[in-house]
């Protein structure tokens, strides 16, 4: 019963104990508790990709004492799920190519922009203040140039955007707050994830971590990336082969 309140002392049990998975398949049926509250809780998700393939390889061989609610959706679990698990091994094993000194050259543009917007942003207020505090930004807008509190003294993207038709210092905070994000949340932290044995950064595909059953990645999360500005764009341009001799083949995973 460990696992129902303790999910992560799963992995170490099976990495312990080969035999562990039978024992879990076998403890849930006596128990007469589905299978499917497992395959659904915290602890699978625990579990590496190779166990989780391993855990069902172990399941097709007790499948008869494994309780009836699984059967309905078994086949669909079997079939694509886990058939799909080797591939998203061998994709985060071999990991993805970044060209380091792409980024390290966006980020010095991008942290070129930044300046220049800072000193512009300054001179509009009339002093110096923290752009990224959002109380002393309020007191600028708000009592120094007076202009009209829309959410209380909120300076949220929605605000500044009815904002900056009153007056140009809006648009200029919208404009720093998006460069920042890129610089300190894509451009700067992306090569600190590049493992200096392989040159390539080794995210995590995760199948069960989405409510619509999508893909997603985390340390790093790519799929964050923006795509529809610009500057987003540019970042995405260090995700590329690592030869011209390869491409990369893009799907949707509803594609495939």
């Amino acid at each position: 019963l460990d696992i129902l309140i303790h999910p992560e002392s799963l992995v170490h049990s099976i990495i312990e104990d080969h035999n562990y998975i039978s024992k879990l398949i076998y403890f849930y049926n006596d128990m007469r508790i589905p299978l499917i509250n497992f395959l659904n809780n915290d602890s699978f998700n625990y579990l590496p990709n190779i166990y989780k393939y391993n855990f069902v390889n172990q399941l097709s061989l007790n499948f008869s004492k494994v309780n009836a609610e699984i059967f309905p959706i078994y086949n669909y679990f079997k079939s694509i799920e886990i058939d799909l698990l080797p591939v998203l091994i061998d994709m985060q094993f071999n990991g993805i190519f970044i060209d380091k000194e792409y980024l390290e050259n966006r980020s010095l543009d991008i942290g070129k922009k930044i300046d220049a917007l800072e000193i512009e942003i300054i001179d509009l207020a009339g002093e110096s203040f923290n752009l990224n505090s959002s109380q002393q930004l309020a007191v600028i807008l708000f009592d120094k140039l007076q202009l009209p509190m829309i959410k209380k003294r909120s300076t949220a993207e929605a605000v500044l955007k009815e904002l900056k038709q009153k007056h140009p210092l809006p648009e200029l905070i919208l404009n720093y707050r998006k460069l920042y994000k890129l610089k300190n949340t894509y451009l700067d932290p992306l090569p600190s994830n590049i493992v200096p044995i392989t040159d390539r950064v080794h995210s995590s595909f995760n199948q069960t971590m989405t409510a619509t059953g999508r893909l997603s990645t985390s340390n790093p999360n790519f799929q964050n990336i923006p795509i529809r500005t610009e500057d987003g764009k540019e970042i995405r341009k260090a995700i590329k082969a690592q030869s011209n001799d390869y491409q990369i083949f893009s799907a949707d995973y509803s594609q495939v």
